[in-house]
């Protein structure tokens, strides 16, 4: 018995107590490991070589440790990365033919094991590394030929696709790129050769040429090789012992030689044995190419609490880019939108070859030429930039992963659809944008609206970035913690901000004040939340001159109690949006219109019409800081006041609440003669105050003529007043 076959039978006689495997189809067959519940992150194919008689199970015995015949020592590498998916690839690699073995060819075993590994997913989220024994890295270099062939005849085949471009390199074990003189060993016994025998001839054409196909492909694909040669004798019996596959056959890039026979090579003795460091070092390297210098992977918060609960909803997103093009995350300023787009980015980006981060896209400068040029540069190719950068052309047919983040304008729209057009359908789309009606405009597209985080997400995210030792909180920060929370709305921009402002402070007077402070759109410099509000701002300035009239409304006055039986303090109840809905229309007209522009801006929320009107905390707080501040100085309180000032038609009115509530009575037949010049005089705030506080005090038999009005729907008599009001004087 050779000492090769005494090695297989010590195999057959272990129990594999420290491996299993799990078998994906009758080619493909993937070690089993704890941590592959999770997504795996890059796919180690291994191939064994050549049979010289039938043996069980070749694609798990080749992979042997010397040390410990039960033990495939491929589980090593799951301790280095224990995401990594390991998969022997089982093919007849008989050297004699007879009725069951040895009748394939290279070609037929190439195509074959291609179309299994495709359909075990194999490369279809990560990359990939071949690793070849003997004629098992013959068979690697097929297979990658085959799969370059089927993309050039098919080039939307999107799982092919896939495979090509994720492959990153090929490690050796003895492999015979130029062929071996041991296949002779055939004459000598005497036997039918297999088909794939002469394809490790010395000489062999057939290798030849796949070899020069495979140099090509290499420097195309930027595949990058590695491999180990033999420098002992093989005892395979029959007299035959010798050097299986000489240095100058097995030389390769990155080679070297260590003192193992055939065999051996590929069945390391332990974690040290040089062979197995060699492979080692190749797929880390492989795996830091792939991370450490990809510059377009997104840098992320290190705490992300609540992420639309992404660990479980992360899968869901991948399902839906499968099914559609483009996925769309839509919501208000700061409520984690461009996280969420970076998350998934780095999920996905290497399954791709080419990726496009643009983040902040409306901020970019620039007519539509200097926009497109400025992202076209953010390109790039396996994790590494693009330069010089490409233009669309030099995109075309090629498969992108593409991000926009923060769509506004119709430009990033515009190129978008010529990316769409250009690329291949295999490519995917992630955009985000306050603005539910630009998403729309993109083709094919999936939006997920981004909420807020509940309270219990906002504490947790709170208090950890507070608190990041873990520390007790006092009794009073817990309570003062409620109440700034609360404030911050489940906006974690927010929340991060002033919870970094807070750490290591133990002032109760700075805790008190931080709730008033947040809610204050005209601070935010001293914390931090400058930039917030000026975003908040930003959605404002950007409305129509309806829809801001409309905001501050829905902010202000429509936040407030709507007075039902003829008394402030008697019948409340809050606005429904029906109601509201009723005086819009009467005073901007196409109220359903800019409500839309509204909700789709994320401004407001989108709400039924018999609901009460529902607005961000922090938009409230814009909206009453806008009322409150446009240059409105004089304060009234009384009537006295309101007349003096109304002699002056150069002075400005804000009224308080104790005025409208107490003293507006009296001045109810002077108010109905004022001229529509004094609305001008008013702000925004006042003007629905003192309107609406009419309708509150007006007698019960008031005569009210609606005739003219189109009044259908109108829920109480103080609305129809209010209508009347509106249509027939204003203050």
């Amino acid at each position: 018995m050779s000492e090769t076959e005494e090695v297989w039978s010590a195999h057959r006689a272990g129990s594999f107590r420290e491996s299993a495997w799990e078998e994906e189809n009758d080619s493909v067959h993937v070690l089993k490991s704890a941590e592959l519940s999770r997504k795996s992150t890059l796919d180690c194919v291994f191939f064994h070589g050549l049979q010289l008689r039938p043996m069980p199970e070749p694609h798990k015995f080749t992979w042997i440790s010397q040390s410990e015949p039960s033990e495939v020592w491929l589980k090593w590498l799951h301790e280095i990365h224990p995401t990594m998916r390991i998969i022997a690839v089982s093919y007849d690699a008989s050297m004699k033919e007879d009725s069951k073995n040895g009748s394939m060819d290279l070609y037929q075993v190439a195509e074959n094991l291609l179309s299994k590994l495709i359909l075990a997913g194999v490369g279809q989220s990560g990359p990939i590394i071949f690793v070849g024994h003997n004629l098992g890295g013959i068979i690697a270099k097929a297979i990658s030929r085959q799969a370059h062939f089927r993309h050039s005849l098919y080039e939307n085949d999107t799982d092919i696709t896939n495979f090509l471009e994720n492959l990153r390199g090929l490690f050796y074990f003895g492999v015979p790129h130029r062929g071996s003189s041991f296949t002779d060993i055939e004459e000598q016994l005497s036997i039918v050769k297999g088909q794939l025998v002469d394809y490790v001839k010395v000489s062999s054409k057939e290798l030849s040429r796949l070899n020069e196909d495979h140099d090509a492909l290499c420097k195309r694909y930027d595949w990058k090789v590695a491999g180990v040669g033999e420098s002992l004798p093989t005892n395979l019996g029959n007299g035959f012992c010798g050097v299986i596959v000489d240095k100058a056959s097995a030389r390769c890039r990155n080679f070297m030689i260590v003192d193992q026979d055939h065999p051996s090579l590929c069945q390391p003795e332990s974690r040290n044995s040089s062979s197995y460091l060699h492979l080692k070092e190749f797929i880390d390297r492989i795996q830091a190419q792939v991370t450490k210098t990809a510059t377009d992977e997104q840098v992320l918060p290190q705490i992300q609490v609540g992420l639309l609960e992404k660990s479980r909803k992360d899968e869901e997103f991948q399902q839906q880019l499968v099914k559609d093009k483009a996925l769309g995350f839509w919501g208000m300023v700061g409520v984690g939108k461009t996280t969420l787009c970076k998350a998934i980015f780095n999920d996905l980006w290497n399954a791709f070859p080419y990726t496009l981060f643009a983040e902040g896209v409306k901020q970019i400068p620039g007519d539509e030429r200097e926009f497109e040029e400025t992202v076209l540069c953010l390109v790039h190719h396996k994790g590494k930039k693009i330069t010089p950068a490409p233009n669309l052309v030099q995109l075309r047919g090629k498969k992108l992963l593409v991000a926009f983040d923060d769509v506004e304008k119709d430009r990033e729209i515009d190129l978008l659809r010529k990316l769409s057009r250009t690329l291949l359908d295999s490519s995917r789309y992630i955009v985000t944008s306050q603005n539910r009606q630009m998403l729309n405009k993109i083709d094919g597209i999936h939006i997920f609206e981004v909420a807020p985080l509940d309270g219990e997400e906002s504490k947790l995210l709170f208090k950890t970035l507070a608190f990041p030792d873990n520390q007790p909180l006092l009794g009073w920060q817990e309570e003062w913690m409620e109440a700034i929370v609360q404030t911050c709305g489940g906006l974690p921009l927010t929340l991060e901000i002033v919870a970094n402002y807070l750490k290591g402070c133990i002032s109760l007077d700075v805790w008190q004040q931080m709730p008033e402070y947040v809610g204050n759109a005209d601070h935010g410099e001293t914390v931090g939340l400058g930039k917030l509000w000026m975003q908040l701002k930003t959605s404002y300035d950007n409305l129509g001159p309806e829809e801001k009239q409309m905001f501050l409304e829905a902010a202000t006055l429509f936040q407030e109690r709507f007075v039902e039986n003829h008394g402030w303090r008697h019948g409340q109840r809050q606005w429904t949006l029906s109601e509201a809905k009723v005086i819009w229309s009467m005073m901007h007209g196409n109220e359903a219109l800019h409500w839309r522009t509204l909700v789709d801006r994320s401004m407001v929320s989108d709400v039924a019409d018999d609901s009460v009107i529902r607005i961000h905390e922090l938009f409230k707080c814009l909206g009453h800081s806008l009322a409150d501040t446009d240059d409105f100085k004089i304060r009234v309180d009384s009537v006295e006041n309101l007349l003096m000032i109304l002699q002056d038609g150069k002075r400005k009115i804000k009224v308080t609440r104790y005025f409208l509530e107490y003293q507006l009575p009296v001045m109810f037949h002077i108010l109905f003669q004022l001229e529509t010049e004094c609305e001008e005089r008013m702000c925004t705030r006042c003007r629905w105050y003192v309107k609406i506080s009419l309708v509150s005090f007006l007698p019960q038999n008031f005569a009210l003529s609606a005739s003219n009005y189109n009044v259908d729907g109108l829920h109480t008599v103080n609305i129809s007043l209010s209508v009347f009001l509106y249509t027939n004087f204003a203050i």
